[in-house]
C-alpha cells in the first residue's frame, strides 16, 4: 500500500487513538492504515506490508521478485509471484510461484527457441566467489512438471548458477528425456554413479562441456542424477547444495535431496577463460527456463507446449549446511518470510 503527502508534519496521537491502539491484536491493521492517514503530509512513498504475507493484497508486492533479484526475460504476468492462500508452501506465509506458458518469451529468447520464468540475483547481493566454499538450499515444488520424451524435451532447467548472461551455466539442474542414461558409459572420476534409475533432474556442468567439448566419456557435462519429477508431482523436494565453484583440480559440488547425498563431484567447474570476468561471482538464478525447444518445434510444429508451473520456497545461501538446509525447519527454525 502507498500513501503520497505534500510537507512534513509531526505525527499526535489523540487519546482516542492511543485506545485504539491498546486494543487486541485483532486491531493491528486498523492502526497501521491511521498511522498512514497521519503520515499522508510527508511527501514521501510508504511501503507498508500487511499481515498476511507479501502476497495478501494480490497487487505489485506479490509480483515483485525478492529484492536484490530481477527477472531476464520474464516478462508475462503470470511468469513470477508469491503464493496465494491454498498453495503449496513449505514454511512460513509464502512460496514463490513460477509459470511458463506456450508463447512466454522475451528479448534474445525469442528468437533462439528459449523462454523462461525466472527470476536472477544482480551484483549488489551475489556472495559466492570462484574458489571459495559456499552452501545452498531450498525446497522445490513440482505442480504440472511430467516426464517427457526425447521429442517432447524442452531442456526444462529449474535452477542455475551462472557468472555472465550469455556464458553457459557453471552448473545447472535440467530434465532429461525418460530412459535417456549416459552414465553407464561415463567415467566414474566424473560422474556419480546414479542411486536409482529412472531420476530425470540431472546436474550439468554446462560451461565445462562447453569449453572441453565433453562428449559420451562425460556424459556431456551430466555428472549426477537427483529426483523424479514425475514421482514428486505434488510434492515438496528439499536440497542442499555445497560447491567452491573450483577453477582447478580442486573444486567439488555435493548435493543432498531430502537428505540423502545424490551428487559428489570432485575437480575442475569452470575453465579458466571463463573465470577471467567482471562479475563479482556466481548469480543464482531459479524458476522454470526452457532453454532448448527447437526439437519440439520440428517434431510437433505449432502444436501449444505444456504449461509448467513450480514452487520454490525457503531459499538460502550461507557458510554452513546449518544455516541453508530446509530439514532445520522441521526443528523448529525460523522460515524465510
Amino acid at each position: 500500500m502507498r500513501v503520497a503527502a505534500a510537507c512534513p508534519v509531526r505525527a499526535q496521537i489523540s487519546p482516542q487513538f492511543d485506545k485504539i491502539r491498546r486494543r487486541a491484536a485483532l486491531q493491528t491493521t486498523l492502526v497501521r492504515l491511521l498511522l498512514l492517514l497521519v503520515l499522508a503530509a510527508c511527501g514521501q512513498v510508504i511501503t507498508i506490508t500487511l499481515p498476511g504475507g507479501p502476497a495478501a493484497d494480490g497487487g505489485e508486492s506479490a509480483t515483485a521478485p525478492p529484492e536484490g533479484y530481477v527477472k531476464p526475460f520474464s516478462t508475462a504476468p503470470h511468469a513470477f509471484r508469491r503464493s496465494q492462500p491454498g498453495e503449496p508452501v513449505r514454511a512460513g506465509r509464502v512460496s514463490e510461484r513460477y509459470e511458463l506458458r506456450d508463447g512466454d518469451c522475451a528479448g534474445s529468447d525469442c528468437g533462439n527457441f528459449r523462454a523462461r520464468a525466472e527470476i536472477a540475483q544482480d551484483r549488489s547481493v551475489i556472495e559466492a566467489r570462484l574458489d571459495r566454499d559456499i552452501w545452498y538450499g531450498w525446497s522445490f515444488h513440482n505442480a504440472t512438471i511430467r516426464a517427457v520424451s526425447r521429442d517432447q524435451w524442452l531442456g526444462t532447467v529449474l535452477g542455475q548458477w551462472k557468472l555472465e548472461g550469455e556464458a553457459p551455466a557453471i552448473f545447472r539442474l535440467v530434465q532429461v528425456p525418460a530412459g535417456e542414461d549416459g552414465f553407464a558409459r561415463c567415467d566414474p572420476t566424473v560422474c556419480t554413479k546414479p542411486a536409482r534409475a529412472g531420476d530425470d533432474v540431472v546436474v550439468e556442468l554446462d560451461e565445462m562441456a562447453d569449453a572441453y567439448d565433453w562428449g559420451p566419456a562425460q556424459n556431456q557435462g551430466r555428472i549426477c542424477s537427483l529426483f523424479s519429477l514425475e514421482e514428486n508431482l505434488g510434492k515438496w523436494v528439499d536440497l542442499v547444495v555445497n560447491t567452491n565453484f573450483g577453477t582447478d583440480g580442486y573444486g567439488y559440488l555435493r548435493i543432498w535431496v531430502n537428505g540423502a547425498l545424490r551428487c559428489s563431484y570432485q575437480g575442475q567447474m569452470i575453465s579458466p577463460d571463463r573465470a577471467r570476468t567482471a562479475a563479482p561471482g556466481p548469480s543464482v538464478r531459479r524458476g522454470i527456463f526452457n532453454s532448448y525447444m527447437e526439437r519440439w518445434n520440428q517434431t510437433f510444429g505449432a502444436a501449444p507446449k505444456p504449461t509448467l508451473i513450480a514452487y520454490y520456497d525457503e531459499f538460502r545461501s550461507g557458510p554452513a549446511r546449518a544455516s541453508v538446509d530446509p530439514a532445520t525447519l522441521d526443528a523448529g527454525g525460523r522460515a524465510v518470510d
